[in-house]
């Protein structure tokens, strides 16, 4: 069975790792292996984001609650 070549500017060009106009089952294993490592990355990122932007709203909404009792405290010492 002969081997299928690539066209040129074709999307799976990409996969073919070693330049040769074929794509072999490695090659697609491998861009597969990127392509989920890649999305892990993104993952993690966005998760890291996340968390990142919900402590610093837990510590600016701590601050604001204590400047908050600080001027009600004040308020009633007087």
């Amino acid at each position: 069975m002969a081997q299928k070549q690539l066209q040129k500017d074709s999307k799976y060009s990409d996969y073919d790792t070693d330049g040769d106009g074929t794509v072999t089952d490695d090659e697609i294993a491998k861009a597969k292996e990127i392509k989920k490592t890649e999305d892990e990355v993104r993952k993690h990122l966005a998760q890291l984001r996340m968390a990142r932007y919900t402590l610093i709203a837990m510590g600016g909404f701590t601050a604001a609650m204590f400047l908050c009792l600080s001027n009600v405290s004040r308020h009633y010492q007087t």
